[in-house]
């Protein structure tokens, strides 16, 4: 019974959680201000996964990370979403400024003037990211559909949680780089079955792509 009910709320979960990666899109506006209900998702996520989880370490193993370095595939796949935000920025300040401007305003929430508490909230954001999209969704979609399939629709998902109103290519731009990120976030997660190494690689990419668009 215990298990057919946690069945019951990780099915439920994941459907939510689907629906809401789009609820961005209704342009809900309090107050001239539009919310992102997408955020929730991230947080619903979080709790269904230590509720359901199998074990105490599955897909979440902070003793594990050390050794885990030394899977090459693994390590290359956390690598190539740093290097890509990298040269994404570098490019996008000289030729489409643009660009900058518009992840500026999807991050606006972030304070650049404030290290300490900038440091925590992106630690914060990139696991809760971690373990709601990959140690849960992507990980229980795996079960039913495969894992190749699971990382593009976990990809497609997570993209679109960022989606904001801004100019169209700009829009298709933003969140086509999400999305081939959230791949690799997928990939290295695939290798590990370890939310703290996909995070390793999503927190080092916010943080090297925000210094370099506000300090650099």
């Amino acid at each position: 019974m215990e298990t057919k009910k946690q069945n019951i709320m990780v099915y439920a979960a994941l459907i939510l959680m689907a629906a809401l990666s789009f609820s961005n899109l209704l342009k809900i506006e309090i107050d001239g201000e539009i919310l992102k209900p997408a955020g929730i998702l991230v947080i619903l996520g979080v709790i269904v996964f230590f509720v359901t989880r199998d074990s105490k370490t599955a897909g979440l193993d902070i003793k594990a990370l050390p050794g885990q370095f030394k899977n090459k595939k693994a390590v290359i796949f956390a690598l190539i979403p740093i290097i890509n935000g990298i040269v994404e920025v570098i490019v996008e300040k000289r030729f489409f400024p643009e660009m900058i401007e518009h992840v500026k305003g999807r991050v606006s929430f972030l304070d650049p003037s404030k290290i300490g508490p900038l440091f925590i909230e992106l630690v914060v954001l990139a696991l809760g990211e971690e373990i709601a999209m990959r140690g849960f969704f992507q990980r229980q979609t795996a079960k039913h559909i495969g894992t190749v399939p699971a990382i593009i629709l976990t990809s497609v998902l997570f993209a679109m949680g960022h989606f904001t109103f801004a100019d169209p290519i700009i829009e298709i731009l933003d969140l086509a780089s999400i999305f081939i990120d959230s791949i690799f976030f997928g990939l290295a997660f695939k290798e590990t079955d370890n939310a703290w190494f996909s995070w390793t690689s999503h927190f080092l990419a916010n943080v090297l792509v925000l210094t370099l668009i506000y300090f650099i």
